[in-house]
């Protein structure tokens, strides 16, 4: 393992939509996204983004915050990245956000939020404001099994509330597309937590995004990911849609019978939840590896002893993009994976090794955006065979 170490590795500063749109042009044809059983391709994708920006950029949507609060992958992830083709910043809210409707609002209006993108159930959660737009954006108007979109979208009633609210179907029909990146080094991708505001460069992502795809094992043709994370949240957007995309692979979510119908070559758990409480242990024969930010002692024996699979797996947190993973499938008990964000270390005579790890976040204060580092800590582990264990 120790011939891995090279230090930090050299990632080339490259923004999230570049990367979408850098894959996009070589699997065209290749499924982005399974949901439900239908499929986009990495083409599609890309046809939506662009015209969903131009018409945000048409409705002043440009250079500012953008409220994003969908629940579901496919509407979501294009909803974000036309967003920020845009010009502008995203902010990511999920449902526990909008049960609290005063600190959604106060939210909003702390971060001078103009444009609501939202789905149909969450809207129904939330007063209407007259001074705010809201677009709706529902599974509905995207997946397809080959019909044409638009002629389907021709005799599905169009899903209007007041004035201020826009269906997403009235305007995908655009043919126009945003030819230029809006190239802003300032864009951020801004989750909240309760009252806590926080948020990630461009680059913060897209360089720990391609830290974990070289770090994990390498698959001899585009692999698909299951994955069980909520995608509105930091690491289930990592896991669930970045790194299949870093892959240029397929993420895959929904009916689990998925996982019979597709070889799945990554299935993405957030802890053991999810194999006791939705009934997967019986469609888990196929998976090549599991993959846990999350450290779990217990998913350790499941998916090591009781399935004999591959697992790779660390420390982290819901809340940061700072992770740990061991790309190896033989895990020992008690060890520990890599550190992978700006891997600074150095081993003393007793094989103690000593590792850096910053992980920078922006804060809000109420006007503007610090950045603090949220991980940062010289860690000492012992190294035995090759293995690491915390000390």
């Amino acid at each position: 393992m120790l011939n891995f170490l090279k230090g930090p590795l050299k990632v080339p500063e490259i923004s999230i939509c570049e990367l979408f749109e850098r894959n996009a042009g070589v699997n065209k044809s290749q499924p982005f996204m399974i949901f439900r059983g239908k499929f986009i391709t990495y083409f599609k994708f890309s046809k939506y983004i662009n015209s969903m920006a131009y018409e945000l950029k048409a409705h002043g949507a440009y250079q500012n915050i953008v409220a994003v609060a969908i629940e579901n992958p496919p509407e979501f992830l294009i909803s974000v990245l036309a967003a920020m083709k845009a010009g502008n910043s995203v902010m990511i809210f999920n449902e526990d956000n909008l049960n609290n409707e005063e600190l959604f609002y106060s939210t909003v209006n702390k971060m001078n939020i103009k444009t609501v993108i939202i789905c149909s159930k969450y809207i129904k959660k939330i007063k209407i404001h007259d001074d705010l737009t809201y677009i709706v954006s529902d599974a509905g108007y995207f997946l397809t099994t080959g019909k044409s979109l638009i002629n389907s979208l021709k005799s599905r009633n169009r899903i209007k509330y007041v004035k201020n609210i826009l269906s997403l179907g009235d305007f995908i029909y655009s043919d126009n597309s945003i030819n230029e990146y809006a190239n802003n080094p300032n864009v951020k991708v801004i989750f909240t937590d309760g009252e806590n505001i926080f948020a990630f460069d461009d680059n913060d992502i897209t360089s720990e995004t391609i830290i974990i795809n070289y770090w994990m094992p390498k698959i001899d043709r585009r692999p698909y990911f299951y994955s069980t994370m909520p995608v509105n949240t930091p690491l289930g957007f990592l896991y669930g849609i970045m790194i299949p995309l870093s892959f240029s692979g397929t993420s895959l979510y929904g009916d689990l019978k998925l996982l019979k119908k597709i070889d799945v070559d990554f299935l993405i758990l957030d802890g053991i939840d999810p194999i006791n409480n939705m009934g997967m242990a019986s469609y888990l024969d196929d998976i090549r590896y599991f993959i846990s930010p999350n450290y779990d002692e217990k998913l350790y024996e499941k998916i090591l002893k009781e399935f004999k699979k591959g697992l790779i797996s660390g420390y982290s947190s819901n809340l940061l993009l700072t992770t740990h993973l061991n790309p190896f499938t033989d895990i020992r008990p008690g060890s520990m994976g890599m550190i992978l964000n700006n891997i600074n270390y150095k081993i003393d005579d007793d094989h103690i090794m000593y590792i850096n790890s910053p992980m920078a976040a922006g804060i809000f204060n109420g006007k503007e955006f610090i950045k603090h580092e949220w991980y940062s800590t010289y860690r000492m582990v012992k190294i035995i065979d090759d293995y690491f264990y915390p000390l």
